[in-house]
């Protein structure tokens, strides 16, 4: 009997997290020492200088390449035990989900070496772009349905998706709208 398993994704970036992720970390990061302020404002203005919006996207994370795992895995916990910062709502039914031996996972744009921490601390799987020394080679940015069509190949059946986009949502599940800390379920 092939009995499918019922998938929440739950996205990160505003969403989960009240602002962009890799942002706050870097935020963190770079209050401890000088140095990192310095090194931020380099490649911020490497971003800026970039007129190619594809190039543009790929080297937004350039940054945390230079951020040690250790260093992420402690700013992330960091910043999933701030209130200002997660969406403790959402972070309530990612809770009641797993108690209900729901298969939750994070799909996020976001690379995977930033959303990896922040998996692990939640005790879920994370589906996430991918990037080599923090540059984007596979970006996920309006392109979950991937991930999505790959699970329900996989015999998984997506239930419910929490997102702050339109497009990470998926026409058979349960969409909801994150916007700000308010929850709205929305029809497709």
């Amino acid at each position: 009997m092939n009995q499918e398993k019922e998938i929440i994704v739950f996205d990160i970036d505003k969403t989960l997290i009240h602002r962009n992720l890799h942002e706050l970390i870097i935020e963190l990061w770079c209050a401890e020492h000088f140095h990192r302020r310095v090194l931020a404002w380099t490649t911020s203005c490497l971003h800026a200088l970039c007129v190619v919006p594809f190039l543009k996207r790929r080297i937004e994370y350039l940054i945390t390449a230079f951020i040690p795992e250790r260093k992420l895995r402690s700013l992330t916990l960091q910043i999933l035990n701030d209130s200002d910062n997660v969406h403790e709502g959402l972070k309530r039914r990612i809770d009641r989900y797993k108690r209900y031996n729901y298969v939750v996972v994070l799909v996020s744009a976001t690379p995977e070496r930033v959303a990896r921490p922040l998996a692990r601390a939640l005790g879920v799987d994370v589906y996430a772009s991918k990037s080599i020394f923090g540059v984007l080679t596979h970006d996920l940015l309006a392109k979950k349905h991937k991930v999505y069509r790959a699970m329900e190949q996989q015999a998984l059946s997506i239930r419910t998706i929490y997102s702050d986009s339109h497009l990470d949502f998926w026409k058979p599940s349960k969409n909801f709208l994150v916007e700000h800390k308010a929850v709205t379920r929305v029809t497709t």
